[in-house]
């Protein structure tokens, strides 16, 4: 009777170690799946970061964009993706975060087989027109305006 008893206990004991087996492989299970796509996350926004694709390959198509007064990154951005220059406008947001973007009003040709980068780069120039140095040169502000 008492190996009997024993017996029931030991059987006990094992099903309580196999159950408390199997929560540990399972919360191990789960770490690693939150792991993967953490890992995921973080290598889609670095890339997304830091690439620097165009949208078409060269010549690309010509595009005019106007930039409107204090126009905010997300409207920059709406713009951009609308005139297909760029693919995602969050990720253009954190770069221009990132790279302290600032831009100029004024309408700019851009090209859809220009990157991110030189997009930024463009748009943070303010423009000028060929009009107005022509006119500073004839109304005679001198040679220093039509060397502009």
């Amino acid at each position: 009777m008492e190996k009997k008893r024993r017996n029931i206990r030991n059987q006990e004991a094992r099903e309580q170690n196999n159950k408390s087996l199997y929560v540990r492989l399972g919360i191990v299970a789960a770490f690693i799946v939150v792991a993967i796509i953490i890992c995921t996350m973080a290598f889609k926004l670095g890339y997304g970061l830091f690439q620097n694709d165009a949208m078409e390959e060269a010549p690309g198509t010509q595009v005019f964009v106007t930039i409107p007064e204090k126009a905010s990154k997300s409207e920059v951005a709406e713009l951009l993706k609308y005139n297909g220059l760029i693919d995602d406008e969050g990720m253009f947001k954190l770069r221009c975060i990132v790279y302290d973007a600032k831009f100029n009003a004024g309408t700019y040709t851009l090209n859809t087989s220009m990157t991110t980068e030189e997009i930024l780069d463009e748009l943070r120039y303010p423009v000028v027109e060929e009009e107005e140095t022509t006119t500073a040169a004839a109304e005679g502000e001198g040679e220093e305006a039509l060397q502009e």
